[in-house]
């Protein structure tokens, strides 16, 4: 081959592969790049989901701790009122003797001037309980 050919040739492929060397650092910076941003909205997705995760954790936790009070509640109510139901008599019960022993109190009070073994005059006899 000729020299004046061989030369340009030489010229030519060092060109290209000069051309092609610059390409792959371009490139190499783009991926690098890209990587980066790729990074970058990975770890803004795991933000965001994680915030989305707490957000319905904290929602879920509230409905559940509002319904739990809720069944507490009436549960609260039930056995209130089953304790009403069951003391309701004794506790009838209870006001009715006292009321009983209040009366027989006053009757005693106005009956025992008057009976015979009593040795003052009625008329003196003053209740002071």
């Amino acid at each position: 081959m000729d020299a004046n050919v061989l030369l340009p040739a030489l010229v030519v492929a060092v060109g290209i592969i000069v051309w092609l060397l610059i390409r792959l650092w371009r490139l190499r910076q783009e991926v690098g790049a890209a990587t980066a941003e790729v990074s970058r909205i990975s770890a803004q997705i795991r933000e965001e989901a994680m915030a989305q995760f707490q957000a319905w954790r904290q929602k879920d936790y509230d409905t559940l701790k509002r319904e739990q009070a809720e069944i507490a509640t009436r549960e609260a109510q039930v056995q209130l009122e089953q304790w009403k139901n069951g003391a309701e008599s004794t506790i009838r019960a209870d006001a009715i003797q006292e009321s009983q022993s209040v009366i027989i109190g006053k009757v005693t009070e106005h009956v025992v001037p008057y009976l015979p073994e009593f040795a003052y005059n009625p008329k003196d006899a003053r209740f002071i309980g």
